[in-house]
């Protein structure tokens, strides 16, 4: 079994007011800490088949380029989340009957690499075919 992380990051900020994604929080660009970690966590675990980001903003694509991390334009993204997912899904690389598809929004800053770990773990031992994290 191999899990394809999907971080999807091409909202457009309509009640923000703007690209949220963009904004610097603790030091860096906000959809870069969802990124990092979910990037070592991918270089950690032997069971991840795809990292990818899916997105429409040129700053997130030039970023992802710079550091290596496969992306995917999403120029449908006024059709709503479900664009990205879709986009997600098909880029996953050679997935299995049995492979899960775990999908994270770019604006989530205090995701952590251990709650990530800990839910791809668990999911694999519950057999249920669905899992999702818990904010306490």
């Amino acid at each position: 079994m191999k899990f394809h992380l999907i971080v999807m990051a091409s909202g457009a900020g309509r009640r923000f007011g703007g690209n949220k994604l963009l904004v610097t929080y603790q030091g860096k660009a906000l959809y870069l800490h969802a990124i990092d970690k979910l990037q070592a966590l991918a270089g950690k675990r032997e069971d991840i088949g795809t990292f990818i980001v899916v997105t429409r903003h040129e700053e997130i694509i030039e970023e992802l380029k710079r550091r290596g991390i496969d992306y995917k334009r999403n120029d449908q993204s006024d059709k709503g989340i479900t664009a990205s997912i879709h986009i997600g899904i098909n880029a996953a690389s050679e997935p299995e009957p049995e492979d899960a598809y775990v999908f994270f929004v770019a604006d989530q800053p205090g995701l952590t690499t251990e709650s990530v770990d800990g839910l791809l773990d668990f999911y694999k031992i519950a057999g249920k075919g669905m899992a999702c994290t818990i904010a306490e």
